[in-house]
């Protein structure tokens, strides 16, 4: 079974004229008044400009990416209010959270001892 050839019935080879596809000539700078025209005819029809918009003001978060060297994950499940909390202590002491639970951890082995009593006096 043989392929049918779609350009057989071409009389001559499609890329013997290519005139058209020649570069334009450049073109000659508009004037000042030239380039006013244009932007007062853009304006009244209701396209908008190009020109980028001043910064908005927006009193976003900024984002709390830290170089620190912790990488390893640690996923634990909390109450609300813990977590509320956790998030303050970082705030206040613009600190990743890693820092604050080492510190955390640090004031903890410093008062391990009352701590267990308080834990084990519950039961």
């Amino acid at each position: 079974m043989t392929r049918a050839n779609p350009l057989a019935n071409l009389e001559s080879d499609p890329l013997e004229n290519l005139d058209a596809f020649k570069p334009k000539s450049e073109a000659e700078p508009k004037s000042t008044a030239e380039k006013r025209a244009v932007e007062q005819n853009a304006i009244e029809k209701g396209f908008v400009s190009r020109k980028a918009e001043p910064a908005r003001n927006t009193d976003r978060e900024r984002p709390r990416y830290y170089r620190n060297g912790r990488n390893v994950p640690l996923n634990f499940k909390v109450t609300e209010d813990v977590k509320e909390q956790l998030h303050r202590l970082r705030d206040e002491l613009d600190q990743p959270l890693g820092v604050v639970l080492e510190e955390a951890l640090n004031a903890l082995e410093e008062k391990k001892a009352e701590v267990i009593e308080r834990l084990y006096a519950k039961r």
